[in-house]
C-alpha cells in the first residue's frame, strides 16, 4: 500500500517509481521537441502540396496531357489532406508530451504534493496512448487509401518517353 501524501506520511509512489518517473523525463521531453520539429516539416509538406496543386491546375489549364492531369488533382488533394492531418497529429503529440513531462517534473521535484500529482502525470500518459492509437489507426486508413488512389492512376499516366532519340 503506498502511502498517502495529504496525510504527511511521505511521498505517493515508491521512490523506484519516481527515479523512473525522473529518468523518463528528458526522453519525453526529447520527443515532445522533435514532435514540434515533426510539425514543422508537416507545414512545409502542407505548403509544397499546396504548391503543386496549383502547378498542376495550371499545367491542366493550360492544355497538357489529359490522362496525366486527371488524376494529379486528387492526388494532390489527398497529399494536402493527410500532410493537414499530420500537421494536426505532430502538434497534439508534442502538446501531449511536454504536458506530460511538466507533470513528471512536478510529481518527482515534490512528491509529497501527492496523489494529485501522481494522478495528472497518469492520466496525460493514458491521453497520449489513445492520441498515439487514433493517429496509428488514422495513418493506416489513410496510407491504404493513398496506395488505392495512386494504383487507380497509373492506367492515366501518359506513357514514358524514351528521351535517347
Amino acid at each position: 500500500m503506498l502511502p498517502e501524501a495529504a496525510s504527511g506520511a511521505g511521498p505517493c509512489a515508491p521512490p523506484n517509481a519516481l527515479e523512473s518517473l525522473r529518468r523518463t523525463r528528458p526522453w519525453v521531453l526529447f520527443l515532445g521537441v522533435m514532435s514540434i520539429v515533426g510539425a514543422v516539416f508537416s507545414g512545409l509538406y502542407v505548403l509544397l502540396g499546396l504548391i503543386g496543386s496549383l502547378a498542376a491546375a495550371g499545367l491542366h489549364a493550360a492544355g497538357a496531357h489529359a490522362g496525366a492531369n486527371a488524376m494529379v488533382g486528387p492526388m494532390m488533394g489527398f497529399v494536402l489532406v493527410y500532410g493537414g492531418v499530420m500537421l494536426t497529429v505532430t502538434i497534439l503529440a508534442a502538446v501531449w508530451l511536454l504536458r506530460y513531462a511538466g507533470a513528471i517534473q512536478t510529481l518527482t521535484r515534490a512528491p509529497e504534493t501527492g496523489e494529485q500529482a501522481l494522478e495528472r502525470a497518469l492520466v496525460t500518459q493514458r491521453k497520449l496512448w489513445i492520441m498515439l492509437g487514433v493517429v496509428a489507426i488514422v495513418g493506416a486508413v489513410l496510407g491504404i487509401l493513398f496506395t488505392a488512389l495512386f494504383a487507380a492512376a497509373v492506367p492515366h499516366l501518359p506513357p514514358v518517353q524514351d528521351l535517347r532519340a
